[in-house]
């Protein structure tokens, strides 16, 4: 039940929930306190520990339902319509009696057979499914033509051609024992019920499976669309998936490239300390010693256009960087349409929803003013200019749409003399940045870098490559 309860836990997150470690964590004390009979208190524990919001609870209780409904009830194979014959007289017992005396006492010869009558539909049976399923490859199955293929797969698992031959052999014995052809035909039919119920069920693991499957993937695509999507073409709804998706994906970047920065720590070999740390081997290398390798952490400096065309790449670039402050050993960051202010304290004081929303919505920005990047980056040079150093790297993230305005490309080039380099993210296509009153070619010769970045899975794109060097 612990493997299938993370993996319940790993479904809500593909669909887009928050769950934490430490979240998971108190689902599994929760449920050491309340157990597992209740299935309406299994649920309750399970939602009040993994969903925090009221939006998640449809995707909780879909899931809920896949991944915990009982193949018992789920099985289409309970009810057939036929009668009973489990009841009905064979001998001095009924034929269920008979059947169950006879296994024990012939359980050497008839194994698979006693074993099928052991197993209960929706409690050890579940179990035996999950554990044979994991060896028939039930996690590769993704096309409903495969349910099949992967239901004989699992049948012959579970011994199905040795349950068959045991059914004639039984036969057989009855009748060589002298028992009349209708108790051992309604015998027969009765094991024949049994295994046709039993098959159902496997069937309807193998669809549970499939479904489970289906909508990871599922889930996925609908991850890699909104990734490539134009932000432009972002609803409203699909703007709030992605700030997730964006914090998710901003953490997990992090996480790697600081593992990867401690592997990376230790540097060459040093021959000269290598040579006095064994002088009391003679001289022999026993014991290596390292140089140390210092990576300097790159300065930023984010400036944002945050004019209505280009909020939406503002708001998902401002919230890489803070994800990945840790990477950086400063992050400022400024926001302009006409004049430039800095918005960095809130992002040191603020949760990053509300930091982006105040940084969005600061008292120094018109926001109701046309763009001018001329305007904006001459007055960074008379109040910001001083904080450039050779290790910054300024980013600039706009589609230099300058509305006609004078571009004062003097107070640029200042910018880019004195910074390590430029970075420009330009959320339009290419093809536009020489169209209209855009500008981005006048600016390009003083950045070492100008981006086409009109979507997510291009700000990723662009983000590792800063991050990497």
């Amino acid at each position: 039940m612990d493997k299938t309860i993370l993996e319940f836990v790993n479904a809500l997150r593909a669909s887009g929930l928050r769950v934490t470690l430490s979240e998971t964590v108190d689902c599994f004390k929760a449920l050491g306190v309340l157990g597992l009979e209740s299935k309406p208190a299994f649920k309750a524990a399970l939602r009040a520990t993994l969903v925090k919001r009221t939006v998640d609870i449809p995707a909780f209780d879909k899931l809920f339902e896949l991944y915990f409904t009982s193949l018992s009830k789920s099985s289409p194979d309970n009810d057939t319509g036929e009668p009973d014959t489990g009841s009905m007289p064979f001998g001095r017992a009924t034929v269920q009696e008979f059947l169950e005396s006879f296994l024990e006492e012939n359980i050497s010869e008839y194994e698979t057979l006693a074993r099928m009558f052991q197993w209960q539909i929706g409690g050890d049976f579940e179990l035996t499914l999950m554990e044979r399923g994991t060896h028939a490859g039930m996690s590769e199955i993704s096309n409903p033509l495969q349910v099949g293929f992967f239901s004989r797969k699992m049948r012959d698992s579970l011994g199905w051609d040795v349950l068959g031959e045991e059914v004639e052999r039984l036969r057989r014995q009855l009748a060589g024992e002298g028992y009349s052809p209708e108790g051992i035909d309604r015998l027969i039919e009765f094991i024949r019920m049994r295994m046709e119920r039993l098959s159902g069920t496997v069937r309807e693991f193998v669809r549970g499976a499939l479904e489970k499957n289906m909508l990871g993937r599922s889930e996925r695509l609908k991850e890699e669309e909104l990734l490539n999507k134009n932000f432009y073409l972002l609803s409203q709804r699909e703007i709030d998936q992605m700030r997730d998706i964006v914090a998710r994906l901003g953490k997990k970047m992090r996480d790697k490239l600081l593992l990867r920065q401690k592997i990376r720590k230790r540097g060459r070999i040093d021959v000269k300390r290598v040579i006095r740390r064994n002088l009391q081997y003679g001289g022999a290398p026993m014991e290596l010693c390292y140089k140390n390798r210092r990576r300097e952490k790159p300065q930023i400096l984010a400036l944002c256009d945050v004019s209505d065309s280009v909020g939406y790449a503002a708001r998902f670039m401002l919230q890489f960087l803070y994800a990945l402050q840790e990477i950086f050993s400063k992050v400022r960051t400024f926001v302009f349409v006409t004049e430039i202010a800095e918005v960095t304290r809130v992002f040191s004081e603020y949760e990053i929803n509300a930091a982006i929303q105040l940084a969005l919505h600061s008292r120094l920005v018109d926001y109701n003013g046309h763009s001018n990047f001329g305007y904006a980056f001459h007055q960074f040079t008379d109040e910001f200019l001083d904080s450039v150093t050779p290790r910054t790297t300024i980013i600039v993230i706009g589609d230099a749409r300058n509305n006609r305005n004078d571009p004062r490309i003097w107070a640029f080039k200042q910018m880019s003399e004195k910074a390590k380099r430029i970075i420009w993210l330009n959320p339009e296509a290419r093809a536009a940045w020489r169209l209209g009153d855009s500008v981005m070619y006048e600016y390009m010769p003083f950045c070492e870098e100008a981006h086409e970045c009109r979507n997510t899975r291009q700000l990723i794109s662009v983000v590792e490559k800063l991050i990497a060097r």
